[in-house]
């Protein structure tokens, strides 16, 4: 399959999932809102309270880890189980187009692993530019002061692959369906109590490697999977 082939493929995947980027983009739109002074009405209304200093305390970290994961699930969910939607789902159509699995797979990852990826940064560096150049805060801020929140950052991909491997296997069983998506939350869980300042490089090879290995399980998978 040529270029444009693909491009029209990517553009295809990104229109299915504009509605669950948008929903999300919402979602985490009015959360950070809420973390500014200037907005107290919206976080006494979302949060109880807003954050006087960006990156300082708990209380943006939490809302971010849980959005973007949140978010991470869906998209994964969404690409998968969408296509199979309907008497035979479209599977079998996308499959017959001149594109190999593995091109339409690491297309649909690109797609949903990429939005995570922009939109979770994008939060990060919004927050760090308001606090740079808007908020008027007792405490000088530092672009230093945003490790914690790369360090969270880290593990929503990994997020995605599981609930994307989960919503591609044929399993019979719910529970053993949903084993891949289970998985893939333990690091993020475990990553919250590391210090992010000893183990940052060990925990991005960490991430990596996990990434790796759950799009070489969602190949074989996809090389074996009968979609007829």
């Amino acid at each position: 399959m040529n270029s444009a082939g693909y491009i029209a493929l990517f553009r295809k995947e990104l229109r299915g999932a504009a509605g669950v980027i948008a929903i999300a983009a919402a979602v985490q739109g009015v959360w950070l809102l809420s973390q500014m002074p200037e907005m107290m009405w919206l976080a006494n209304l979302v949060n109880g309270g807003a954050s006087t200093q960006p990156f300082v305390g708990g209380g943006f970290y939490s809302g971010f880890a849980w959005t973007t994961a949140m978010f991470a699930a869906a998209i994964g969910f969404w690409q998968t189980l969408s296509e199979s939607l309907g008497h035979a789902g479209t599977w079998p159509f996308l499959l017959y187009r001149p594109v190999s699995r593995r091109g339409l797979v690491l297309t649909k990852l690109a797609v949903g692993a990429g939005s995570v990826m922009l939109l979770s940064a994008a939060v990060i560096v919004s927050y760090a530019a308001y606090g740079t150049w808007i908020a008027q805060t007792a405490i000088p801020f530092e672009w230093s002061m945003t490790h914690r929140a790369w360090h969270l950052w880290l593990w929503p991909p990994l997020i995605y692959l599981g609930a994307f491997l989960s919503g591609l296997r044929p399993a019979r069983w719910l529970g053993t369906r949903l084993w891949p998506a289970a998985l893939s939350v333990v690091p993020w869980f475990a990553s919250k109590s590391v210090p992010y300042w000893i183990w940052w490089p060990g925990e991005a090879a960490l991430a990596v490697l996990l990434g790796a290995w759950f799009v070489v399980v969602i190949l074989d998978v996809v090389s074996e999977r009968d979609f007829g």
